[in-house]
């Protein structure tokens, strides 16, 4: 009968819960849906750019390191991404 009632009563503060915080959403919300996804998508698209150059940059990098260990200069040239 316990495992019941504190089965029933979790339930019970999960849609307590979902329903409060939903409301505070709601209320709270920075701005119109439209709003907020453009923000997120501008943010999303921020954030992929920064890793595309943070990508590039190591990878230059990492070629660097490789010719000074070989003595090449011209080592992995054609692997270069364009800067």
């Amino acid at each position: 009968m316990g495992l019941l009632k504190g089965i029933v009563n979790f339930g019970f503060g999960a849609i307590a819960g979902a329903v409060a915080g939903s409301a505070l959403g709601l209320l709270f919300a920075p701005g119109s849906g439209d709003d907020v996804r453009q923000r997120v998508r501008s943010r999303l698209d921020d954030a992929k750019t920064a890793g595309d150059e943070a990508e590039t940059a190591k990878q230059r990098e990492l070629i660097e390191k490789y010719r000074l260990s070989v003595k090449d200069p011209g080592a992995l040239a054609s692997e270069l991404p364009p800067r």
